[in-house]
């Protein structure tokens, strides 16, 4: 319902693609979306490009959104970029579609 959604940022789950959901949203004039993770997903984060302002988030990091959001009458929030920090240890997020390793194809680079 865009008269709901126009500049708003909103919360998205379901079967439909990632980039279609965002698509969807800023055709109905949201500004924003958070993805959300089911059961399976779990802590899966793919980084895939999207058209508008957009936070993937793990499937336990939704069911507190969840909670915020039923727990009021007025939710409010804001997608803040960041710059990448370079050597935290552990690093706290691997792609999906990466291993830690080891390399098979060149032994000497070593992911952590």
């Amino acid at each position: 319902d865009p008269a709901k959604v126009a500049g708003k940022i909103v919360v998205c789950k379901g079967a439909r693609g990632r980039a279609a959901k965002g698509q969807v949203v800023k055709q109905a004039g949201g500004v924003g979306m958070v993805l959300c993770n089911d059961a399976a997903s779990g802590a899966s984060i793919i980084t895939d490009p999207h058209i508008i302002p957009t936070a993937h988030c793990s499937y336990s990091q939704c069911q507190e959104l969840f909670n915020y959001l039923q727990s009021t009458g007025s939710p409010m929030g804001y997608i803040k970029t960041r710059d990448a920090e370079v050597g935290v240890k552990p690093s706290p997020v691997m792609a999906a579609f990466s291993s830690r390793g080891p390399n098979t194809i060149t032994p000497q680079i070593l992911k952590v």
